[in-house]
């Protein structure tokens, strides 16, 4: 026994071991205070780290000229930079003012009322209260108990610390910092050390402290005059970060939450270097951050979790801890300013021209900084460091410049023009477009995007199911999302609920919603409870290249073989040209009859005119679609109906006319469930093709933003845009598409030619 023990220990690592029994030594000790109802440390503790008496505290953090961010220099910049009254202000002055009024805005929700002795553990949508008890004690699967966590979570990340700040910044009234102090005392009132929900998670706990970090960068001046004040933010801080320190999470690379850690960790020892412990903080975060890049990121440079908050918390962290190195005068590793730009290359890549990041897999709505305001923009992490990593970027010409850029950089990053040359079209450089080669796309994510000038953007998803945090997946092989004209026109249905509503999780983490075929009302994959799954289906891409004015797609799989058992192959192939125009054939082929349907789901700010074929916005763009099924047969039918030609190419209306009259195509509108972000369900458009029984077939869909798309049915063509600048659209039965001019054309168009 005592030989297989110590064989044991030997195969372990020994600083993994040594942290192991930190990390039980350190949870021990804070259950005993717990249970005691005694501190877990010496209330001076902090300020014999700091090297200061609560009474040095306020000439101190007026007169530190080591750690300031938020400089007295820089105020000035910035408030000349709001001196015009622009959008960001008024957004800063309207959320400080609603936390001042008692109410917090929570996720996607309208500002809610705030109070009682229970508010930092309550979920105030759902009026739950999670007990009270020592953190670890806790079951966090005890949804009618606690609530939803990301509600519950969202004010004890102290997102209000960066409306309050910058309101008081801007204004100078002081009704923000007392709002401000009134929070904090009450909060570390009822929030003891180790007590409760927000005590649970070390991500949380990170983005509090990073939150820490900034509201005495904010409120220095106030903070000046109220010591014992100071002093208890300070006591937070320091006692957090000997938790996260103790409790290093090296050996889970590919989970966001050491990342977090490593966020804290750095940015208090960065801004307070007087710690004792400051420099071996840094350190220890610059570890985290360097550490197994090839755990956390894939070779296309997507976050393992694969999913938009997962990358974007990622690429905020990394580009924020080299925003603080250069800003604060710290050298860093440079393999974290290398990771960072692996991540902020594939962020650009996966940002439309508005740069939210189209919603694939959870989303939880959140951010490590709320200056910026919505959980999705990019922005903060794509301008910040824009001089950094050498890159530009192609935006709407109202996008205005995240207010986080100019408080953490103290000056207002140079935003290309959307006609920059230097805009990558797809996943690959643009240099590769310019010459018209054939360029294959290399995606291991299984993401991939196609973008143009002209703001259009496509997002498919063809690869590995996941790789290791299949909690956070949904069930979305081949699925699409699409922008024309930097307008979003396809989404994701979203996320919905992570923690409440199991049903809810159940339904936004299905195929529905997708924007992909669906086989008998289900997807290829199936769910196991909230969060498991029984069955998965990974894809397979046959051709993804770009191509001389436009992207060419291809990609199959067999994820219905496991769930209905029989073969069961699906195929989607896109085609989209640089002018606005999408061509997408999906096809299924099985050894029975199934049902089939393509739901589509519309972004909330569209409708739709079915008569028309028009997908349009009051006041705002429209855009055209035509949706077309080809030979559909019958498994009583293979033999006969043989002869009409593969699943994939265009057919005549006399195809059609062979069907039954109640096989027949008939498109309508319906109403899907939608997250615009992860704390809010609605509804919105969907268009719906419900095919019909059958054993193999295919149907197209051809999506336009330069005018009306009309099937010619004696030619099989399509006819796109209006009047005398329409094209022609065309795939014949030998693979080549082509898209050309008409005869009658005012300013004939060159015309763009691919074959598969």
């Amino acid at each position: 026994m005592k030989n297989s023990l110590t064989n044991m220990l030997e195969r372990l690592e020994t600083d993994k071991l040594w942290r192991e029994v930190n990390a039980c030594v350190f949870h021990g000790f804070s259950r005993w205070a717990y249970k005691n109802n005694s501190e877990r440390f010496d209330p001076q503790d902090h300020l014999r780290s700091l090297g200061k008496s609560e009474k040095e505290l306020g000439r101190w953090v007026l007169s530190r000229t080591s750690g300031c961010f938020l400089y007295d220099e820089k105020l000035e910049k910035i408030r000349d930079y709001y001196d015009d009254g622009d959008y960001e202000r008024s957004l800063i002055y309207s959320r400080a003012d609603h936390v001042v009024a008692g109410k917090m805005p929570i996720l996607s929700h309208d500002p809610g009322a705030f109070k009682g002795s229970d508010r930092w553990r309550r979920d105030h949508i759902h009026e739950v209260t999670a007990p009270e008890g020592f953190y670890a004690d806790l079951d966090l699967t005890e949804f009618y108990k606690i609530g939803d966590l990301r509600h519950l979570r969202e004010p004890n990340r102290w997102g209000w610390v960066y409306w309050l700040g910058p309101a008081y910044v801007l204004s100078g009234d002081k009704k923000y910092f007392e709002r401000f102090a009134e929070l904090t005392v009450d909060w570390f009132t009822r929030n003891r050390f180790s007590s409760g929900i927000n005590y649970v998670s070390d991500f949380e706990i990170s983005l509090r402290v990073y939150a820490w970090v900034w509201a005495v960068q904010f409120f220095r001046v106030e903070l000046a005059r109220r010591p014992q004040l100071l002093s208890l933010i300070l006591k937070g801080i320091w006692e957090c970060c000997q938790r996260l320190e103790k409790n290093l999470w090296r050996d889970k690379a590919a989970e966001i939450e050491p990342l977090g850690v490593a966020l804290a960790l750095y940015s208090v020892g960065a801004a307070f270097p007087e710690f004792v412990e400051a420099a071996n903080w840094r350190s220890q975060a610059a570890e985290i951050l360097s550490d197994r890049p090839e755990k956390r990121f894939l070779a296309d440079g997507t976050h393992m979790g694969l999913t938009a908050s997962a990358h974007l918390y990622a690429t905020d962290i990394y580009v924020t801890v080299v925003s603080l190195a250069r800003e604060l005068g710290y050298e860093l590793d440079n393999r974290v300013t290398e990771i960072a730009a692996v991540a902020h290359k594939r962020l650009r890549e996966l940002s439309p021209k508005d740069l939210l990041v189209p919603q694939f897999n959870d989303c939880d709505g959140g951010r490590i900084c709320w200056l910026a305001f919505h959980p999705l923009d990019s922005g903060p992490a794509l301008i910040s460091e824009s001089d950094i990593f050498d890159c530009s970027y192609a935006m709407n010409s109202d996008r205005v410049v995240n207010a986080e850029n100019v408080w953490l950089c103290g000056e207002i990053p140079e935003v290309k023009a959307e006609t920059d040359k230097n805009f990558e079209r797809t996943s690959v450089s643009s240099d590769s477009n310019s010459e018209g080669r054939m360029v294959d796309i290399d995606s291991d994510s299984g993401f991939i995007v196609h973008k143009s000038q002209e703001g259009d953007f496509l997002l498919l998803r063809c690869g590995k199911f996941d790789f290791g945090a299949d909690e956070h997946i949904h069930d979305s092989q081949l699925s699409l999302a699409l922008y024309l004209g930097g307008k979003p026109v396809l989404v994701d249905s979203g996320t919905g609920s992570i923690y409440h509503n199991p049903e809810i999780r159940k339904r936004f983490r299905g195929a529905v919603g997708k924007n992909t075929l669906i086989i008998n009302g289900i997807g290829p994959s199936v769910q196991s409870g909230a969060d498991g799954w029984d069955k998965t289906t990974d894809a397979d891409v046959a051709c993804a290249r770009s191509f001389p004015g436009g992207f060419y797609f291809k990609g199959h799989h067999n994820g219905y073989s496991k769930v209905l058992g029989f073969d069961t192959q699906i195929n989607r192939e896109v085609i989209f040209f640089n002018e606005g125009l999408l061509l997408m054939v999906d096809s299924w082929e099985a050894e029975r009859d199934v049902e089939v349907s393509l739901p589509f789901t519309l972004h909330p700010s569209l409708k739709i005119d079915i008569g028309a074929k028009r997908i349009f916005e009051e006041d705002g763009p429209e855009f055209f679609y035509s949706i077309n099924p080809e030979i559909l047969f019958s498994s009583t039918d293979n033999e006969s109906d043989s002869s009409k030609g593969g699943s994939n190419e265009f057919s005549n209306e006399k195809d059609l006319e062979e069907l039954d009259e109640d096989i027949r195509f008939k498109p309508k509108q319906n109403e899907f469930a939608y997250s615009p972000d992860y704390g809010l369900v609605g509804v919105t458009g969907g268009l719906v093709s419900d095919l019909g029984m059958s054993s193999k077939g295919s149907v197209t869909t051809v999506i336009s933003r330069i005018g009306p798309v009309k099937l010619l049915e004696e030619t099989g063509m399509y006819e796109v845009g209006l009047d005398e600048e329409k094209r022609l659209l065309r795939a014949g039965p030998a693979g080549k598409i082509s898209l050309g001019s008409t005869k009658s054309m005012r300013d004939p168009k060159p015309a763009v030619e691919f074959v598969r």
